[in-house]
C-alpha cells in the first residue's frame, strides 16, 4: 500500500517539479525506496555503516600461521648449518636457542642447531598432520551436511561428471535382498 502512495502521488509531484537529470531522477528514487523501507519498519544499511565481518578464525586454523612460522623457522636454521651467517639468521637461531633448550623434558638440552633443527622439524610434522587431520574431518562435516539438507547431492550421485551420463539403471529393492539372502546362507554353510 505504502508503495503504491509514493508511486501515484509523492513520486510524480517531485519528478515534476525537479530537473530531469539523471543523477536527480535517481537520488528521488532512492529517497523514496529508503522511506518505504523506513515506514515499513525496515532497516537499511549503508556501505559506511558498518564495518565488514571479519571471518571467525577457528583454533585449528590458526595453526596454519603457526606451520607458516615453523617453516620459517627451519628455513633460517638451515641457512645456518649451511654457513650463512647474517644478522636475521644468527638472531634467529640465537632465539630459538633460548626457545628450545630441550626436546623433551626426559631429553638432554638441545646444544648443536642440527638438534633445534630436528625439533622443529618434528613440531612441524606434529602440527601439519593434525591440521590435515582437522581439514578432513572439517570437509566430511560439511558434505554430511550438504547431503541431509539438499537435494541436488542426490541428483549429482546419478550424474558421472567425467561422462556425462546419468545412471538410472539402480538395481531394484528385491534383487538386492535376495542377494543379501544368498549371501547369507552360504557364510552360515561355511560355517
Amino acid at each position: 500500500m505504502t508503495a503504491h502512495i509514493f508511486n501515484t502521488t509523492i513520486l510524480p509531484k517531485h519528478l515534476a517539479n525537479s530537473d530531469k537529470s539523471f543523477t536527480a531522477i535517481h537520488t528521488l528514487i532512492y529517497v523514496a525506496a529508503v522511506a518505504v523501507v523506513q515506514f515499513t519498519g525496515g532497516k537499511v544499511e549503508t556501505c559506511g555503516s558498518k564495518p565488514r565481518a571479519q571471518k571467525k578464525i577457528r583454533a585449528w586454523e590458526h595453526r596454519l600461521i603457526q606451520i607458516d612460522k615453523l617453516r620459517r623457522q627451519i628455513g633460517k636454521i638451515t641457512q645456518f648449518i649451511r654457513g650463512i651467517k647474517r644478522k636475521k639468521v644468527i638472531a634467529v637461531y640465537e632465539k630459538l636457542k633460548l626457545e628450545l633448550l630441550k626436546h623433551t623434558k626426559h631429553d638432554p638440552p638441545n646444544r648443536t642447531p642440527e638438534e633445534i633443527l630436528d625439533t622443529l622439524k618434528q613440531k612441524l610434522s606434529l602440527k601439519a598432520n593434525r591440521l590435515r587431520r582437522y581439514q578432513a574431518s572439517r570437509k566430511r562435516k560439511i558434505d554430511n551436511a550438504n547431503f541431509q539438507n539438499r537435494e541436488s547431492i542426490y541428483r549429482q550421485l546419478r550424474i558421472n561428471t567425467k561422462t556425462n551420463t546419468i545412471y538410472t539403471n539402480f538395481p531394484h529393492i528385491n534383487s538386492i535382498e535376495e542377494e543379501f539372502l544368498e549371501g547369507d546362507l552360504v557364510r552360515r554353510r561355511k560355517l
